[in-house]
């Protein structure tokens, strides 16, 4: 019997400023690439969710906070990484049910950083 849950997430998307170097910084944590092209973008992360990265309009600037938040087993190892590479993280916030951090994304936009509490088969 499968015990996974009936649905996922299938496409979270972001206006960013500049496809490739967004496609870089994703990939550099460890999303993998699906489509690469001049101002459109897909990445995909576990469990199958696209992430779909498309030129914002001029008109329309990126956004400053990320419509979604990250996910990871190990907040710690995953601060570092961060860290390492040289981007802007905040420190790791200790909450009662995730620990999270914030980190700067390349468009300028707050990307959540959270600790996972998976209950079973994902």
């Amino acid at each position: 019997m499968d015990e996974r849950p009936s649905f996922a997430v299938g496409h979270i998307s972001l206006n960013v400023n500049d496809v490739e170097t967004e496609m870089a910084f994703y990939k550099d944590h460890g999303l993998r690439e699906i489509v690469n092209r001049e101002n459109f973008g897909i990445l995909e992360l576990r469990g199958g969710t696209h992430l779909i990265l498309n030129a914002a309009n001029e008109s329309e600037p990126a956004s400053s906070q990320a419509p979604f938040d990250l996910m990871t087993d190990d907040i710690d190892a995953t601060h570092q990484q961060f860290v390492a590479r040289g981007d802007q993280a905040s420190e790791i916030e200790h909450g009662s049910i995730h620990s999270s951090f914030t980190v700067q994304g390349p468009s300028g936009y707050s990307l959540r950083v959270t600790s996972s509490h998976v209950a079973g088969p994902v």
